[in-house]
C-alpha cells in the first residue's frame, strides 16, 4: 500500500477574487500641489528619522526600509530606476488590497469602484533619502517637466503615491498569520516553539551576513537560537529557521498586544516572521549504502514536458515545506548536513522549472533518482 506524506493546512479562509487585469483608462489622479500637501510632511519624518539613527555596532551606515504605496498601474521599470541613485536599494514589490477612491484618486469611469494599489519596498541611508527627497521635491515644483533619464518611473511614482512610510512591525507580522501560529502552538507547546524569520535579501554579501548575526544576537538575547539558513539569489530569499522557549513567545504576544514591541520585532533586517508549515512522511529503511548524497545528485536539465521521477527511498522523518511549487525539478538538491536528526537540519531546496517556485525540505538526507522519465 502507498504511503502519501500528511500535510497540514492552515484553516480555509474565504476571500473575494482578484480584479486585477489590464485595459480600462488610467485612474484619475490628483495634481502635483495636492499631492505635495498631503505627503511633503511625511517625507520629510521619514529623513529625519533616518538621519537620528545611531550608527549600527558594526559600524554601517544607519539604513531603513522606505515603503512607497501606489495606486493605480503598476510602475515599469522602477527597479531599473531605483538603481540610478546610490545607496538607495530595490527590495520588494506587492500587490496590495484593492482601495476605496480617496485623495483625488478615483476611477474616471465609475467614481465608487476599487482601484488596485501596490507596494514598492527599497532600503535607504541618509544619502539615499536626502536624494529621493531631492527628486520629490523637483517634481512638485515642476510636475509638467520632463524627468531626467532613467528617471522617469520616479514621476510615475510620485503622480501615483498613495503613501510613503517606514516598513514597521504590522508588515512583518500581519500578512503571514505568524501570530496566530504562536498562540495555536502556545495552547500546547511548553519547550521550544520554532519559526521561520524572512530577511531582507541584501545584494551585498556583507549585509547579509551583518542582517544574519544581529538575528542571531537578538534571538540568542532572547533565550533561543538560530537553527539553520537558506539563502537562494534566484528569488531574493535569505530566510532562517529559529527557535525560541514558549515562555518568551508568550512575552512576545503581550508585546504585540501592547504595541511595547522587542528588539526582535523592531529588527530592521527582518522582511517576515513566518509560521512553519508542515509535512510528514514515515521512515523508509535504505539497505542500498551507495545511495549517493543529496550534493551529488542531480536531475538534469529538462525541456519541454520531461521530468526525471525520483525515489521517495529517502533517509528522512520529517519534511517541511516552506514554500509551495509545482512542476519539474531541474536543478541539482543541495544540502548542508546528512545528520538524520531534524533538529540539526538545514533547508534544501527543490526547483520548479515551469512556475519558477521552489519548495524548500529541512531534513532530506539522501533520495535515489530512477533512471526513467515520465
Amino acid at each position: 500500500m502507498v504511503e502519501y506524506p500528511l500535510l497540514f493546512f492552515p484553516k480555509a479562509l474565504a476571500e473575494p477574487p482578484s480584479r486585477r487585469g489590464g485595459g480600462g483608462k488610467p485612474v484619475k489622479t490628483p495634481s502635483a500641489a495636492e499631492q505635495q500637501a498631503r505627503l511633503d510632511d511625511r517625507f520629510r519624518q521619514i529623513a529625519q528619522c533616518i538621519q537620528d539613527m545611531q550608527a549600527s555596532v558594526q559600524g554601517m551606515e544607519p539604513e531603513q526600509v522606505i515603503v512607497l504605496e501606489t495606486i493605480g498601474d503598476s510602475i515599469e521599470e522602477f527597479a531599473k530606476a531605483v538603481a540610478q541613485v546610490p545607496d538607495l536599494e530595490w527590495l520588494a514589490e506587492m500587490d496590495l488590497e484593492d482601495a476605496d477612491p480617496a485623495d483625488g484618486f478615483s476611477d474616471p469611469e465609475k467614481a465608487d469602484k476599487k482601484l488596485p494599489c501596490r507596494l514598492y519596498a527599497v532600503m535607504s541611508n541618509q544619502q539615499a533619502m536626502t536624494q529621493l527627497l531631492s527628486l520629490w521635491k523637483n517634481w512638485c515644483a515642476n510636475p509638467g517637466e520632463r524627468a531626467k533619464r532613467n528617471f522617469g518611473p520616479f514621476k510615475d511614482v510620485f503622480v501615483h503615491l498613495k503613501d510613503i512610510r517606514r516598513w514597521d512591525v504590522k508588515d512583518r507580522l500581519a500578512e503571514t498569520r505568524v501570530v496566530e501560529y504562536w498562540e495555536e502552538n502556545l495552547s500546547y507547546e511548553r519547550g521550544q516553539i520554532r519559526f521561520e524569520v524572512e530577511l531582507w535579501c541584501r545584494e551585498d554579501e556583507a549585509k547579509r551576513r551583518i542582517a544574519y548575526e544581529t538575528l542571531t544576537s537578538h534571538i540568542a538575547s532572547a533565550g533561543g537560537r538560530c537553527v539553520s539558513q537558506a539563502f537562494v539569489p534566484q528569488i531574493l530569499y535569505q530566510g532562517v529557521l529559529v527557535e525560541l522557549p514558549a515562555a518568551q513567545v508568550r512575552q512576545t504576544m503581550a508585546a504585540i498586544l501592547d504595541e511595547s514591541y522587542t528588539q526582535l520585532l523592531r529588527c530592521e533586517d527582518v522582511m517576515f516572521f513566518r509560521p512553519l508549515a508542515q509535512s510528514a512522511f514515515p521512515g523508509y529503511a535504505i539497505e542500498d549504502e551507495d545511495v549517493p548524497p543529496i550534493e551529488d545528485a542531480t536531475a538534469g536539465s529538462l525541456g519541454g514536458n520531461q521530468s526525471w521521477r525520483y525515489s521517495t527511498e529517502c533517509r528522512l522523518s520529517t519534511t517541511t515545506c516552506w514554500r509551495g511549487g509545482s512542476g519539474l525539478m531541474t536543478r541539482t538538491i543541495s544540502q548542508n548536513t546528512t545528520s538524520p536528526d531534524s533538529s540539526s537540519m538545514a533547508p534544501r531546496w527543490l526547483r520548479s522549472s515551469h512556475m519558477g517556485t521552489w519548495e524548500r525540505r529541512a531534513n532530506l538526507s539522501h533520495v535515489r533518482f530512477t533512471s526513467g522519465r515520465s
